[in-house]
């Protein structure tokens, strides 16, 4: 009861005013049992809120860390469910992709069969269409041939009937059997026998050949017939005269030549137009510039049938002929060349052929670089691959010379083209880069040597000079097409400058004598076009005149390429050449 009592005092009191720090109850201090007691009860109370407080916040923190472990759990369950579900994706996209590669196996091998059917359809059908050509042209060539048997067998037989007539009427005028009107100058007895055997030998012809030829000739007139065929019988002769002349000429030329290169074969330093005296130290020179022709000019056609024993009269003073026969071979070889192959050129179904193939060759010609010697033997290795017919790689695709009868020609001569080109393009600039080309050119060329004429025939085609060749200028032929022929290049009607000119010819001239200084790459047993012919070259462009903006930069380039290398094999013969050059051929040179 006193604790109830308290208790409810102590209620009672917490309620009341304090005055000055001290409770007031009904106006009375209370006793300090009393404020203890309250006091322990206050702090009970707030110890029992603390622990209430604390356990609130116990289980509160409680709570939140079983929320959080829930969190946490579930989160890990949504990352493994998400794990579990990018796995299945991913194994579906993998089987997706298989599924969608071997798709694409089935059908590049779906395609390259229809190419493989497709090309041999073709194959065949052109097999088949060159066949049918074949046969249309042998039927046609073998009606040709009969109907031109059987002109020329009438055209002989009125041929010798006319002979037979004509010499009789001419023996008989001779002998002086009728009127002198018809051959009025004296004959001979010799003259005299040979009628009598020409007229024999045609009569037996005529009636071999063709009996009836005799009734076309009676419709003639006898004396204007007869006339007629004595004017022929003297042109005939004039032209057999002049035939035999050509002939006896042509012998010694080859002759000749035969014994210049029996001589340039056994001269340890090959010099066929400068002779060098290797005691006294000056030289002089064995040939000297001939003078500028004096003849009408020619045409090109007269130039280009003429004999390659000797030198077309338009041409003499520009070439020895030595060099006209060889610069003619080479031409004759490209230009054979050429038209063998513009039937494949024109055919429009070979195209995506030619152009891959095409692809190939400018590919490895584009990537020759002196990166080391194992990469040069690649190259090379590479374009003896295309030149010989096997299967090479460009891109995803493959592609082999053989499978067309002109592919490997066509190889052969884009090879060599752009490869020359590469003379304007690359070597004008940069003057060592013509080394990695000239181990190529020479590696290519010991294994082909149709690849090394087309070479030189390019070669030639756009420098002249590499010849050494002046073209003078043809009857009829215009000025810019005349720059042509020298090599210039004419864009819009109008020729480059002589600067442009020179730097261009300097870089095919720098390609050609890093060609003839080259040493054997590995594989090689000799240069095919080795140092002997930089010697032959220099004595011949020393040996015509000097021509402005060519002849100094070509004899500059074969000196800057290949000049060690002479000096090393030529030694005292080379610097005697060398003085040559100083003392004669540059007082020519400062003059143009």
């Amino acid at each position: 009861s006193l604790i109830s009592h308290t208790g409810s005092l102590s209620l009672g009191i917490s309620e009341q005013v304090l005055v000055d720090g001290e409770p007031i109850v009904n106006g009375l201090m209370e006793s300090n049992a009393v404020v203890e007691y309250r006091t322990m009860l206050i702090r009970q109370k707030a110890v029992a809120e603390e622990r209430k407080k604390a356990s609130q916040q116990a289980m509160e923190e409680k709570l939140q860390r079983a929320h959080e472990e829930a969190e946490a759990r579930k989160f890990r369950e949504y990352q493994e469910r998400q794990q579990v579900t990018q796995r299945r994706l991913d194994e579906q996209r993998q089987e997706i992709e298989d599924l969608e590669h071997e798709m694409e196996i089935e059908q590049r091998q779906e395609e390259a069969e229809f190419e493989r059917k497709a090309q041999a359809r073709r194959q065949l059908e052109q097999q088949e269409r060159l066949q049918a050509e074949e046969r249309e042209r042998s039927i046609l060539e073998a009606r040709r041939r009969e109907e031109e048997e059987r002109r020329l067998k009438k055209e002989i037989a009125q041929a010798a009937v006319a002979r037979a007539v004509c010499c009789k009427g001419l023996r008989e005028v001779i002998e002086g059997t009728k009127e002198t009107k018809y051959f009025p100058q004296p004959a001979t007895g010799l003259l005299v026998e040979m009628l009598k055997r020409t007229e024999a030998t045609a009569q037996k012809i005529s009636q071999a050949l063709y009996i009836g030829a005799q009734t076309d000739l009676d419709k003639l007139p006898k004396e204007a017939y007869l006339k007629a065929q004595v004017q022929q019988i003297f042109a005939e002769a004039r032209q057999s005269q002049a035939a035999e002349r050509r002939r006896i000429e042509d012998q010694q030329a080859a002759a000749q030549a035969k014994q210049q290169q029996a001589h340039a074969a056994s001269a340890p330093a090959p010099a066929p137009t400068t002779q060098v005296a290797p005691t006294t130290g000056t030289a002089t020179a064995a040939a000297t510039v001939p003078s500028a022709p004096t003849a009408q000019p020619q045409t090109a056609a007269q130039i280009t049938s003429a004999e390659s024993t000797t030198v077309p009269e338009i041409w003499r003073g520009a070439l020895t002929p030595a060099t006209c026969k060889e610069y003619l071979r080479l031409t004759n070889t490209l230009t054979t060349a050429e038209e063998k192959l513009s039937t494949f050129k024109a055919d429009t179904s070979q195209k995506p052929y030619r152009d891959l193939l095409s692809r190939a060759i400018i590919t490895a010609v584009n990537t020759v670089s002196s990166q080391s010697a194992k990469h040069m033997l690649d190259k090379i290795q590479r374009m003896l691959d295309i030149l010989n017919g096997k299967n090479v790689n460009v891109g995803s695709k493959t592609v082999s010379a053989s499978q067309h009868p002109d592919a490997k020609l066509f190889a052969t001569n884009i090879l060599a083209q752009h490869i020359v080109m590469q003379g304007e393009k690359q070597i004008a600039s940069h003057a060592e880069s013509a080394f990695p080309f000239s181990a190529v050119v020479v590696g290519v060329w010991d294994k082909h040597k149709l690849f090394g004429e087309l070479f030189l025939a390019h070669l030639h085609r756009a420098c002249p000079v590499s010849v050494p060749f002046y073209p003078p200028q043809l009857q009829g032929q215009t000025d810019t097409e005349y720059l042509k022929t020298l090599g210039y290049r004419v864009k819009d009607g109008k020729p480059e400058t002589n600067d442009q000119f020179a730097t261009r010819m300097t870089g095919f001239m720098r390609l050609y004598s890093a060609i003839m200084q080259q040493s054997p790459p590995p594989g090689v047993s000799q240069n095919p076009h080795g140092l002997g012919r930089a010697w032959v070259w220099l004595a011949r462009v020393m040996n015509l005149e000097a021509r402005p903006a060519v002849s100094a930069c070509a004899i500059c380039a074969l000196l800057e390429m290949a000049g060690h290398a002479m000096k090393a094999t030529y030694r005292a013969q080379f610097d005697h050449m060398i003085q040559l050059l100083a003392v004669r051929f540059l007082e020519r040179v400062q003059k143009v």
